[in-house]
């Protein structure tokens, strides 16, 4: 009778060590977003580098514009006035970029929480793994086979 009760008792563990095993592969399936949030990544990381560019683009006119200016004796009035528009220009490229920025930073940290969560879930997906194979040894070895 006691051999019973063991078994029962193994049975129970080895249901809980399953459920803890389909909670566990869950988590994995879950955290396998991580190819959606690299194409997402991949979509800031675009946008960042155009808002550098277009801001590093204006930032260089200005400054092109404002040297040929200063060689001329007489200063052309479209030049200054474009100089004018690009330089009012500037803060709203300046604000995209480092949103843009901020928008990769932040996508790339779900990559990486993403990847954590992963190999996290699958080291315990081992432990788990090999407590139902200890489970299961234990419960042959007591039912005799």
């Amino acid at each position: 009778m006691a051999n019973n009760e063991l078994i029962a008792d193994f049975q129970r563990m080895r249901q809980e060590v399953v459920q803890q095993r389909g909670a566990c592969l869950e988590r994995i399936d879950k955290a396998r977003g991580i190819d959606a949030a690299n194409d997402v990544l991949r979509v800031a990381r675009d946008h960042e580098q155009k808002a550098v560019y277009s801001d590093e683009e204006k930032q260089a006119e200005i400054k092109r514009l404002i040297e040929h200016v200063n060689g001329l004796p007489n200063k052309p009035r479209v030049f200054l006035e474009r100089i004018s528009k690009l330089e009012s220009e500037l803060p709203q490229t300046s604000a995209l970029r480092k949103q843009a920025s901020e928008i990769a930073r932040l996508r790339q940290k779900q990559v990486q929480d993403a990847t954590t969560l992963v190999e996290l879930a699958e080291i315990d997906l081992k432990a788990i793994e090999k407590n139902l194979a200890d489970v299961d040894e234990q419960l042959r070895q007591n039912r005799g086979y």
